[in-house]
């Protein structure tokens, strides 16, 4: 058993609820199955290995809000380090490490990147010869901090800007998907009016528990009625999730054959010929499987989840063999795997259905960024680029599923409540700039909005493009800007 131990002056930084999503990860980033509590006013984490590995937890810094922060590796040993320093010194890192490699590909890097970068270091220097004043040591590492986090931020979007001008001098309009998702087909005159002009697709929701709220029965009318509409205003249709483990998917009949795995198979099979068979020629993408990384709501194993996945793969291309068809990943930097028994990576589940050769002809990752149950915590503009660009190495198109959500009532004890609002940016500025990252990609090739409107009901608080009273957000007009401005 390898443990770890930091220490900060500020203890009351350390909430329960960011105690509880800190986790240690490998070198390559796939986090460590961790038991992490509070003793002493001290983190302590432990894990079953004693390697090097870096700290990964939930941290504010003055002007971004809560952002998941990681330090460098770090050995075991057996003196605690002191949490802010190592936090500063983890970020600071990235930030030079990046300025580096794009100078050396012949990239400008904005002075006002590097001064931010100067600064950061001159701060850290500060607090990293003070730590025998612990309280000392802590300020001038929250300092640099937020000047290494500034410089991450304007690095990111800078290049971004940057790659998006490349690429509008090869092709001047993208031709990457703009969607939202819808879940039904009764929505407001003014809202259903709104979106052809703002996307050129649109997701469509294929639950299986409200298409056969009995066994071998379907209504597939409400489907039908939203792929016409679809189809009538010029829209592509990214039908799916098929096959989706979560309570809200599957229907309450299944779970009467919950021991018999065969039967669950046969039963979801039997769904999806159903709805391919009839649609086929009606949708442009199949997402086929999704999130079956961490949904199981039917407690199979991940053997049974893997041959659930194959199986039904196998089955759309039976019966479709030629309409293009996603594979989706959930919380693509895999936080599910610090609190959970399951061994494979996001990057492994998906990896191991390619090379399974069953016709997948992309990988969508869903990004629902926020601190609710379930969700992708929160990154840096950097970090989120340097995710997508681990993904892209897969040699797959890319379908991102995408909302940002925010802090509910119910978040009191978490990091959203550990900031006061002079220490945000807005989550209008923060969607615009994701959105900026995210399409200057080119493995990207469809954007999907997850959720479009807001619910009393939904997990993601204010993720949705109109409020509870159909009122739209500012975000919608970002993404009608995005279209306008880049995609075809």
């Amino acid at each position: 058993m390898g443990q770890m131990r930091f220490v900060t002056p500020a203890p009351e930084r350390i909430t329960p609820d960011l105690v509880g999503k800190a986790y240690l990860s490998s070198l390559e980033g796939v986090p460590w199955n961790c038991q992490t509590q509070l003793v002493n006013n001290s983190l302590v984490v432990d894990r079953a290995n004693d390697e090097s590995g870096n700290l990964n937890i939930p941290w504010i810094a003055p002007g971004h809000g809560p952002l998941m922060i990681s330090t460098t590796s770090l050995m075991q040993r057996p003196e605690a380090y002191q949490l802010e320093v190592e936090l500063a010194r983890g970020t600071l890192n990235r930030l030079r490490n990046s300025v580096q490699i794009s100078s050396l590909s012949g990239w400008d890097v904005p002075p006002a990147i590097t001064d931010e970068m100067h600064l950061a270091q001159q701060l850290f220097i500060r607090a990293a010869t003070s730590q025998h004043i612990p309280s000392q040591a802590a300020h001038w590492a929250q300092e640099s901090l937020a000047h290494s986090l500034q410089g991450i931020e304007n690095f990111a979007l800078q290049r971004a800007r940057f790659l998006l001008h490349h690429r509008q001098q090869q092709e001047e309009k993208l031709s990457t998907l703009l969607a939202t998702r819808s879940e039904s087909s009764e929505l407001r005159s003014h809202i259903r009016k709104s979106l052809p002009s703002a996307f050129n697709s649109m997701g469509v929701t294929t639950s299986w528990k409200r298409i056969s709220p009995d066994a071998d029965k379907f209504k597939l009318d409400n489907l039908e009625k939203q792929i016409h509409w679809c189809h009538r205003k010029g829209l592509k249709v990214i039908a799916g999730p098929l096959v989706q483990l979560d309570q809200a998917s599957v229907p309450d009949w299944v779970y009467l054959w919950e021991d018999d795995f065969p039967t669950i198979e046969n039963y979801f099979n039997d769904y999806i010929r159903e709805i391919v068979t009839r649609f086929s020629d009606q949708v442009h993408i199949w997402n086929s499987v999704a999130n079956m990384n961490v949904d199981n709501c039917l407690s199979l194993s991940e053997e049974q989840l893997l041959h659930l996945a194959v199986s039904s793969i196998e089955t759309l291309r039976k019966h479709d063999n030629k309409t293009p068809l996603i594979v989706t990943i959930s919380q693509p930097w895999g936080e599910y795997l610090a609190d959970t028994n399951m061994d494979m990576s996001p990057m492994t589940f998906a990896e191991l259905l390619i090379r399974a050769d069953l016709g997948i002809n992309g990988i969508g990752l869903e990004i629902n960024w926020g601190f609710h149950d379930n969700s992708t915590l929160p990154r840096d503009l950097l970090e989120l680029s340097q995710q997508i660009d681990r993904w892209s190495q897969l040699g797959m198109p890319l379908v991102i599923y995408l909302t940002l959500s925010e802090p509910s009532s119910d978040d009191s004890q978490d990091a959203s409540a550990s900031y006061n609002s002079d220490d945000t940016v807005s989550l209008t500025s923060r969607s615009r700039n994701v959105l900026s990252i995210l399409a200057s990609k080119p493995a990207v090739q469809a954007l999907v909005w997850n959720q479009l409107t807001d619910s009393k009901k939904s997990s993601r608080v204010g993720a949705g493009l109109f409020d509870v009273n159909g009122k739209p957000k500012p975000i919608l007009k970002d993404l009608h800007d995005l279209r306008t401005n880049y995609l075809a």
